[in-house]
Order: C-alpha cells, then structure tokens, then sequence
C-alpha cells in the first residue's frame, strides 16, 4: 500500500484544504457562529489557527515518507471539524440556536443582577478567601519572582511550575471553586460594575477579579495577564456597543499575541524576535506535533484507553487517574505534557470513534451552553457566565473535553450560575432603579 498511500497524500492535502473552509462557510451561513463573539466562533477559530493554517507544511515536513501516517493525521484532523459541525447542527435541533445578531447584551435594568445577593455575594467572597489562603500557604509571591526573572532554561521552569502545583494545599473541590466556579461569578461583577458604575460595585468586581488571577498566578502560568486582558476586552465587546465586533477581536488577538511574544522573550531571557518564533511555535506547531505523538503512540505503541483518560470517571471509580499524556510522556521520555486537546483523548481512548464522538460532544455542549445563555435574561450574572464560557472554550483545542468540562468550568461554572439563579427568590437587586419601560422580573419568568 506504500506506493498508492503516497500517491493519495496530495489529494489528501488538497482536500483537506478546500474541505475545511467549506465546512467553515456553511457552519456560519447555517448557524451564524461567526456573527458576534460566540464560544462555537472562537472554539472554530482557534481550531482553524492551530490545525489548518500550517497543516500541510507540518504534514510535509513531519509526516515525509510516512505516507500513512500523514494520510491518518489529516483524516483525523478533518473528521474533528465535521465533528463539531455536526454537533452544532444536533444542538439546534434540541436547543433554539442563537439566530443572527443575537450574541450581544444589553444590560437590562429593574432585574436583580445576580438573583439572591446575599448568596451570590456570600459564595464570592468564600471563594475568594479560598483563593487568598492558597496563594499565601505556598509562598506563591517568592516562587512568582524566581519564575518571572529566571533565564534561558526552559525545563527549570517547567519543573517550578510542577513543583508549585504540588505544593498547593487543598481538595479536588477547592481547585475547582477557584477554576471553575470563581472566574465566571467575578466576570459578572465586572459586569455589574460597568452597569451600576458605583464605588462598591466597582470594589467589590475588583477584589473578586483579583482573587482569580491569584489563583492563577500560583499556577506559574504565564496566561494571568492575557485571561485579565482578553476577559475585559470580551466584557465590553459583548455589550453591544462595538459595531463590528469581530474586528475588534481579530485587534485584541493581535494585542494578545503580542503580549505572549514579549513575555516569552521576557521570561526566558530571548528577544522579541524569538519570543515571536516561540509563540507561533506554542500556537501552531506544539499541538500537532502532540497529535501526531498520539496517533504514533495508540495503538501502535501502547492500546487504547478505551476511558481510562477520563478523569472524572476514575475519580469515581477510585483508581488512580493517569491521563493520555503521560503515557506519552512514559514512552517517548518527554520534559512537558503533550497535550492534544479534545482529539487527542478521543484518539486515545478509542481511536476513530473516539475522534468522532468526543468532536460531536465539544460541538454539541458548547453550541448548546451558548444558545441556553443566551435565552437567559440580559442580567449581569448571564453575562458573566456567557463571557466565563467563552474563555473556558478557549482551552478546548489544547486541553482534554473533561478537564476543560470541570476544571476550567464550561460546565461546572454555568450549572453554579444557573442554580444562584433558581434560588434568587423575589429579591431585588439593590442599589438598581427601573428605567421606564424597561422589563420587569415577571416578563422574564415566563
């Protein structure tokens, strides 16, 4: 099959090239994923930037006289559009689509903003407190400075960052309090601030946006600065104030990555030219270059998972949670984690079927969490939440369905939400005064 696999590799790669942006075209003409910032627009975007932009460059270079290889890389990279594609389409069955237009939001006043703020206030500043005790139990300000101003060793970094990690005290519950559930509660905040524009709305948005990037710094990550950015930008841009909003965003992710350019030349002692060339390569070689690891690895090297990956479900079980990358790591002696997104776990666990249904559910669930969202009173809250999933989307080509499910809160957040707000009772939102006409609490229960 040799002869005949290299002969299919151009018609490969020239389909590949033409089908995608098709499927790209029809999904925005169907669904208007690209109209306004959205969770599917961005998800799709950032799977075009990351595996199609250099897709055939990398295949020709990584995958030369591997014609089978590069034959099931591109496959597998085209069936994970037509996967989330289809999981779109499946969601608007079941869940009325946000049509053209629609993923804008124009607070409305005379409706509590958070639902019961006793308890939404009360479930900030836990967490928050939460947030404040990890940061100082591990030192995090001294460890922060070393990793900020040490240079030119990569792998002692990622070792600090490791070593870090470990040193945080606390449950599995408390990391999602403070991942999950916090970003989403304090984006709201900001948006009641923009809205009531008073000292204490404005006070209290700015401690719990400050308990997030705390809990993030201790992380030594170097995405606190870019989340604080990029979330303020999408808080102002999903106001509907911006006439043409995605060209806005295409500035803020220029703005972005530049920012990430000056920080890697900055952290690792580099200039702005090589911290470029290290962020075009974090941004477009470093994940295929994961996926074609896991397509080598399973289950030519090691069998499928077949769930094991799932972290949630081992949890559960009681077994150890080992996740697909170490395994990778394991067999290939790698200094960092190989993450390949969603695709690679579904590749992992089950192969083709795996690609197929973990692409549909990414598809399905962020299609149906922006559409749900989106139907829910213009408050703050929602707003929060909305702008809180965008984010959350934003680590799905690059880290596993479950863990971003969980960890990083596109669903746990948005269930926390929903529930603050079936609990809000009949209590007002203080401090806010109805606008004449505007609608009232009875018109949005119905």
């Amino acid at each position: 099959m040799g002869s005949d696999s290299t002969f299919l590799v151009p018609a490969a790669e020239a389909g590949f090239a033409i089908a995608v942006p098709i499927v790209l075209y029809l999904l925005n003409r169907l669904c208007h994923v690209f109209d306004g910032i959205r969770p599917t627009g961005v998800l799709l975007g950032l799977l075009a930037l990351m595996y199609y932009v250099n897709a055939i460059p990398f295949v020709n270079g990584e995958c030369h006289g591997h014609p089978d290889l590069a034959l099931r890389y591109l496959g597998v990279l085209l069936v994970m559009f037509v996967g989330v594609g289809t999981g779109i389409l499946v969601s608007d069955q079941f869940v009325r689509g946000a049509g053209e237009g629609g993923a804008t939001w124009r607070l409305s006043t005379g409706v509590p903003a958070f639902g019961n703020s006793v308890l939404f206030s009360g479930t900030v500043l836990t967490m928050a407190g939460v947030a404040a005790y990890h940061f100082v139990a591990t030192a995090s300000y001294s460890t922060i400075t070393q990793f900020a101003s040490f240079e030119g060793d990569s792998w002692f970094l990622i070792e600090l960052r490791q070593s870090a990690a470990r040193q945080v005290p606390g449950t599995y519950a408390a990391n999602l309090a403070r991942f999950a559930v916090l970003p989403p509660l304090a984006l709201a905040m900001v948006s009641n601030a923009q809205l009531r524009r008073t000292t204490v709305a404005i006070a209290l948005a700015a401690l719990a946006w400050t308990a997030v990037l705390l809990s993030r710094m201790a992380t030594l990550h170097k995405s606190p600065p870019t989340f604080w950015l990029l979330g303020l930008f999408l808080m102002f841009a999903t106001l509907g104030r911006v006439k043409r909003p995605m060209r806005l965003m295409a500035v803020a992710i220029a703005g972005a990555t530049a920012l990430m350019a000056g920080l890697y030349g900055f952290v690792y002692g580099a200039g702005l030219s090589e911290g470029w060339e290290l962020t075009v390569e974090r941004t477009t070689e470093v994940p295929q270059s994961a996926i074609l690891l896991y397509l080598r690895t399973f289950p030519d090297l090691r069998d499928h998972l077949y769930g094991q990956s799932i972290s949630f479900l081992q949890r559960l079980a009681g077994d150890e949670v080992v996740p697909s990358y170490g395994y990778l790591m394991e067999i290939w002696r790698l200094g960092g984690t190989p993450n390949a997104g969603f695709v690679g776990d579904g590749w992992a666990d089950f192969g083709w079927p795996g690609v197929i249904g973990t692409s549909v559910l990414v598809g399905l669930t962020t299609r149906g969490l922006e559409s749900t969202i989106l139907a829910m009173p213009r408050v703050p809250l929602f707003h929060g939440c909305y702008v809180g999933v965008v984010l959350s989307t934003v680590n799905l080509p690059s880290g596993s369905f479950w863990t971003v499910l969980l960890t990083h809160g596109l669903g746990l957040g948005p269930i926390v939400v929903l529930l603050l707000w079936l609990l809000r009772g009949n209590e007002g939102a203080p401090g806010l005064t109805p606008r004449e006409g505007a609608p009232s609490i009875q018109e949005y229960r119905r």
